[in-house]
């Protein structure tokens, strides 16, 4: 049930987010809105991160690619440093 779920509360920061946390790999990403959802967390809040690693199945068009940094809001993120890499894997 989304209502019960808990959110990320910027005025009660977590500790990681911001002076620790400098590289996110997501395995098996296939943009689904959890997913994508889930990333955004990393994206608008973590403060030191360089880079965010996205494995990804097979072939990922730059159209996708960039679909889903739109999703991310990418352009709206905490670290000004932070790179976005797609990896692409044929594993299941």
């Amino acid at each position: 049930d989304e209502k019960n779920e808990p959110r990320y509360d910027p005025l009660h920061p977590v500790e990681c987010l911001e002076m620790h946390l400098k590289k996110v790999v997501f395995k098996s990403f296939q943009g689904y809105r959890r997913q994508v959802e889930f990333a955004r967390i990393f994206v608008l809040n973590a403060k030191v991160l360089g880079i965010i690693e996205f494995e990804v199945y097979n072939e990922y068009s730059s159209e996708t690619a960039a679909y889903q940094r739109m999703l991310l809001q990418v352009e709206n993120r905490a670290s000004r440093d932070a790179q976005f890499e797609y990896k692409s894997s044929n594993l299941h």
